[in-house]
């Protein structure tokens, strides 16, 4: 395995990684910082296009929906963020989490954010109303520290 090329996007420990392309086709590199922000960086010169704001600890997992121009990001702050990766702003912000948030996944035919914490929940969001749809709890109380979304199932 060899490097092909390396970027750098903070002078922080990157914590999370995602790639997407803007409305023209251009490539884009997303990451996360272990301050808590989020660069977006294009790959055709390298130059930081945005840097998105909102998280004040590290995020842990970018999703992006790139339909919509989304990114969604979650973090230890107790908290997942919606972006709109073009301009910067927060669409939404989904607070309902005791402890940090430590994964994300999504179906977008369905509609759904689900996230995993570190209370040891599940939860799953319609990311058309932003309601909290269902809440799943682990039999042992442990916490859940990463998990899939493939099948209609949660693993």
């Amino acid at each position: 395995m060899c490097v092909i090329h390396t970027i750098k996007c903070s002078p922080y420990v990157v914590s999370a990684v995602a790639a997407t392309r803007d409305p023209e086709g251009r490539h884009l590199l997303i990451a996360s910082s272990f301050d808590g922000s989020i660069v977006v960086i294009s790959l055709l010169n390298e130059q930081r296009r945005l840097t998105l704001t909102g998280h004040t600890k590290s995020p842990r997992q970018l999703i992006v929906d790139s339909t919509h121009h989304l990114l969604y990001s979650c973090s230890a702050d107790k908290k997942i963020l919606v972006h709109n990766f073009l301009n910067g702003t927060i669409i939404y912000e989904y607070k309902e989490f005791e402890k940090a948030v430590t994964n994300i996944a999504m179906n977008q035919q369905q509609h759904l954010l689900i996230a995993s914490s570190l209370d040891g929940l599940i939860k799953i969001f319609n990311i058309q109303t932003n309601e909290l749809i269902q809440q799943l709890t682990t039999s042992t109380s442990q916490s859940i520290i990463s998990m899939i979304y493939k099948n209609n199932l949660v693993i």
